[in-house]
């Protein structure tokens, strides 16, 4: 898959997930419907795991950015539990600024990516954690589709169900 297929999926499902959340009646958004989570609370867990891409893409530490500490060795239904607890107190308005904001700087970073560069090994942009169980043999592909247009899906299902129609 090239540059310019990664951007059309990730565009098309960041559209199609800003659409839904901005058609969120304002009290919906913020009222819990399963698992105590509410749409505003999934659209901060989207916006924590772009930080984590774009710490990645950036070569920063991405154990320590997702506002949440380090979670270096933690499961991932842990490190989601953080950033709910972490985040479940924002304003609306912070959490749909976090999104727009981390997204554009995830795209911006994409962007400058060569096509070569997304066949990398994740571990060419960050070092592989034992303690995480990682080989650093991922690559920055799968990485990417994870954090965005993969995980876009995931919760535009789960928003879809949830939502009073």
């Amino acid at each position: 898959m090239n540059k310019t297929e990664v951007l059309r999926r990730i565009d098309d499902g960041w559209r199609r997930l800003t659409e839904l959340v901005e058609g969120i009646d304002p009290t919906a958004f913020v009222q819990p419907v399963k698992d105590e989570w509410s749409p505003k609370d999934h659209a901060a867990h989207v916006a924590a795991w772009e930080e984590f891409l774009l710490a990645i893409l950036e070569k920063r530490d991405r154990h320590r950015s997702m506002g949440v500490g380090d979670i270096r060795g933690k499961e991932t239904d842990a490190i989601n539990d953080a950033v709910f607890q972490a985040r479940r107190h924002l304003a609306p308005d912070e959490v749909r600024t976090s999104l727009a904001e981390t997204h554009r700087k995830v795209r911006s970073a994409i962007e400058s990516l060569s096509d070569a560069d997304l066949r990398r090994p994740r571990s060419d942009f960050q070092p592989a954690d034992s303690a995480d169980g990682e080989s650093g043999d991922e690559s920055l592909l799968d990485e990417i589709e994870w954090n965005t247009w993969g995980h876009y899906e995931k919760h535009i299902e789960w928003l879809t169900a949830l939502i009073p129609r």
